[in-house]
């Protein structure tokens, strides 16, 4: 008797990374009127400070925070650079200062924000959408008058980019044909331009995990392992759009079976800023399913 059939498909999406924190510069006296037959007390000062973060729409990959190129699903292309502020007063404004891969050049001045302040408090933010690593600080300075004092410096934050070749959202996986089951899909998306050939000329690795059962529709696999795929690939270096054309086969007789497949490449940050730092078992002879790290292979 021939037992349910279920198959159900990930495909990878691949990889950026923030910390937060303060730093006090410029003071501001204040002074404290003493209580009467005391002696006179030092002023007290108000450190002004900022503090910075990152974020993003997709979930932080071992403590980094990700986006995706040009992918506006759910903004998932945005890194959203915000922090607080204290010990300010006046009109101060908030200039946010950009580095780029390979972090050759000197910082520049990419946008600002006026806040509103509360007892010397406020908030800021910017979105952002990086097309490779990029390293963010704020500087806040007194007024908007050219050459105004800068009273409060942010440490600096780091997001990373990955390109996300993925399936069309209305993809549905095709039922099995027995006994040989033929899996042909079309994975696509965005790349930087100026990465578009080296990014595409990488090996795609792939995996797939299967489980039979003769009586009944097995469970998901708990693993997927190397397994072949033909592969053509097609890229447009000028608009950096890539295809990725796959189709693999297993045998699945006339048993009940459940599948699961991936594919990725490994990252490669120092060289073209796309991706992560680190590992994340993209290469591996094995990797456990469900993929750790939210699906992120690199």
């Amino acid at each position: 008797m021939k037992a349910a059939l279920s198959s159900r498909v990930s495909v990878r999406i691949r990889a950026r990374a923030v910390v937060s924190a303060t730093l006090a510069c410029v003071a501001v006296s204040a002074m404290m009127t003493p209580t009467v037959g005391a002696a006179t007390r030092p002023a007290r000062t108000a450190t002004a400070q900022a503090t910075i973060a990152v974020s993003s729409t997709f979930p932080k990959v071992t403590g980094d925070v990700l986006v995706l190129y040009r992918d506006t699903t759910d903004n998932l292309d945005v890194a959203k650079v915000s922090g607080s502020l204290s010990g300010l007063s006046g009109h101060p404004v908030v200039e946010l200062w950009v580095s780029w891969f390979p972090f050759k050049g000197v910082p520049v001045e990419a946008a600002t924000s006026t806040p509103k302040l509360s007892d010397g408090k406020g908030s800021y933010s910017f979105d952002r959408t990086p097309s490779s690593a990029t390293k963010y600080f704020v500087k806040v300075v007194a007024s908007a008058k050219a050459g105004a004092a800068t009273v409060a410096t942010s440490s600096t934050v780091e997001v990373y980019v990955t390109p996300n070749i993925s399936l069309p959202a209305n993809y549905k996986t095709p039922k099995c044909a027995r006994p040989i089951c033929t899996i042909s899909v079309t994975l696509s998306g965005l790349i930087p331009p100026a990465d578009a050939a080296q990014e595409s000329a990488k090996y795609l690795y792939s995996y797939l995990g299967l489980n039979l059962n003769a009586k009944k529709e097995p469970p998901p696999p708990t693993e997927m392992k190397r397994y072949s795929f033909k592969v053509h690939k097609t890229v447009n270096t000028k608009t950096g759009e890539v295809t990725d054309q796959l189709r693999f086969s297993f045998s699945i007789g006339d048993d009940g079976y459940y599948f699961e497949w991936d594919v990725c490449t490994q990252d490669t940050l120092t060289v073209d800023g796309l991706g992560l730092p680190g590992h994340h078992d993209c290469g591996d002879a094995t990797i456990p399913y469900p993929v750790p790290n939210h699906g992120y292979l690199g």
